[in-house]
């Protein structure tokens, strides 16, 4: 297809992005685990479950690379700056344990397109399915909220209205915090999962990008938190865990040291934030987190 960077609204919405295939195994599960910062205390069993195989258990948030080979607003007929792209929000639901083997499918479409006007660009809302290729179940559901700037003021499929309405976190002090030490190679870890963007990995990519240094990436920061989130409030169980969504709220880098702060909630829900501890800033907002009916 040719190639084009004018950014059309109606072009985009009808854009078919190509199912990706994927076989893995417990190698490729435990690689994932380790870039969210899993084993860091070789005496901790219980993050050593998910990095010690063949018998481990698996992050739900695996899903959220399982399938992954190129980023779709890469794709030429997008009209994206991709340079210019922030991830916005991301959520995530699976239907059941994920396997520590198998072969999936990832299908992704474009749900709505979000004009915010020429200062505050377009929000791009994507839909993503894991599907295990041999029994056509449904592994996970995902949905993203992709923010591009610079590409407001060209119209929209939907307002704003469309994106999901997010409550405020509680005003108490959380009942749990978490501190999660940082790991300078994290991000060179965790693009062995499939994200290959030079902007985790290049300093001069990233500082043309306008970061004094590589950024963790974002859907790292999301499975840290659910790792700590399924020990904390799962039992180190991953077979409690159903869904959790967050907003990206600042950058990450590699190394800074975080902390998980968690409010429990009645039926089933917690919600969280993460905090860079360094620089007092939060990296994820807003999150929430949804159990297994009858887990609490």
């Amino acid at each position: 297809m040719q190639s084009t960077r004018e950014f059309d609204p109606r072009r985009l919405a009808s854009l078919i992005i190509d199912d990706s295939a994927q076989t893995y195994d417990w190698r490729d599960a435990a690689l994932y685990a380790l870039g969210t910062g899993a084993g860091g205390d070789p005496l901790d069993r219980a993050t050593l479950g998910l990095v010690s195989g063949p018998e481990l258990h698996v992050l739900p948030s695996f899903a959220t690379v399982l399938g992954y080979k190129t980023f779709w607003a890469a794709h030429p007929a997008a009209g994206i700056d991709v340079a210019r792209v922030l991830h916005g929000e991301q959520s995530l639901r699976v239907t059941r344990p994920l396997p520590t083997s198998g072969r999936v499918i990832r299908r992704t479409d474009i749900t709505d397109i979000i004009d915010r006007g020429i200062d505050k660009g377009a929000f791009v809302r994507v839909r993503e399915t894991i599907v295990d290729s041999l029994s056509g179940d449904v592994l996970a559901e995902m949905a993203s909220t992709v923010i591009c700037r610079g590409e407001g003021g060209r119209g929209g499929t939907a307002t704003v209205d469309a994106l999901p309405p997010l409550d405020p976190l509680p005003e108490r002090a959380p009942d749990i915090l978490v501190a999660i030490p940082g790991n300078l190679q994290q991000a060179l870890l965790y693009r062995l999962s499939g994200d290959l963007n030079p902007l985790h990995s290049d300093p001069e990519v990233a500082l043309k990008a306008g970061f004094e240094r590589p950024v963790l990436h974002g859907l790292a920061s999301f499975g840290m938190a659910c790792r700590v989130l399924i020990e904390q409030r799962c039992g180190g169980d991953p077979t409690s865990f159903r869904a959790m969504h967050a907003r990206f709220s600042r950058p990450l880098f590699p190394g800074e040291d975080t902390e998980l702060a968690i409010w429990r909630d009645s039926g089933g829900e917690a919600r969280f934030r993460l905090n860079a501890v360094g620089r007092g800033v939060t990296v994820l907002d807003q999150g929430r987190l949804e159990l297994a009916e009858g887990e609490d």
